[in-house]
């Protein structure tokens, strides 16, 4: 019992890792098409 305890809370851990690089990488990509977005408006 003590063993599924200690495992289950390192997998939530992990799968809010995950989700957070993944939130990083879509504030990213949005940022990176944002910018050219912004350079194809001006030239």
């Amino acid at each position: 019992m003590y063993r599924n305890f200690g495992i289950i809370p390192k997998m939530e851990s992990e799968n809010r890792s995950r989700r957070t690089l993944l939130e990083k990488g879509l504030v990213i990509a949005f940022a990176i098409f944002a910018v050219l977005a912004a350079m194809r408006i001006l030239w």
